[in-house]
């Protein structure tokens, strides 16, 4: 998750997807790395769940179920607020030095 977070935080450095400012194929490439890691660990975490020997097997289901839902909107949040994050300080930092 920390890899998928500072991915969307370099693709906010890159480029503002919203104002068009910056370098938009390369920011993203960058954010499909980022989510598809994320896919990719939320996914882990939910076969984890499913072959967990001491619970049955609805348990399984809804742990995984839980764990893919909850891992998507907490990834969402905060790939969001990372991305924007890296577009006020990176890109305001770049644009205060070309007005200097």
């Amino acid at each position: 998750m920390v890899l998928s977070l500072h991915s969307m935080y370099e693709a906010g450095c890159t480029a503002d997807l919203k104002t068009g400012t910056g370098d938009i194929p390369r920011a993203l490439a960058i954010e499909t790395f980022g989510v598809n890691f994320a896919w990719g660990g939320i996914s882990l975490a939910a076969l984890i769940a499913i072959v967990i020997p001491h619970i049955t097997i609805g348990q399984r289901v809804l742990s995984a179920l839980a764990i893919t839902f909850i891992g998507f909107a907490l990834f969402l949040c905060l790939g969001v607020s990372a991305e924007n994050r890296g577009v006020l300080i990176c890109l305001s930092e770049s644009s205060a030095s070309a007005i200097r």
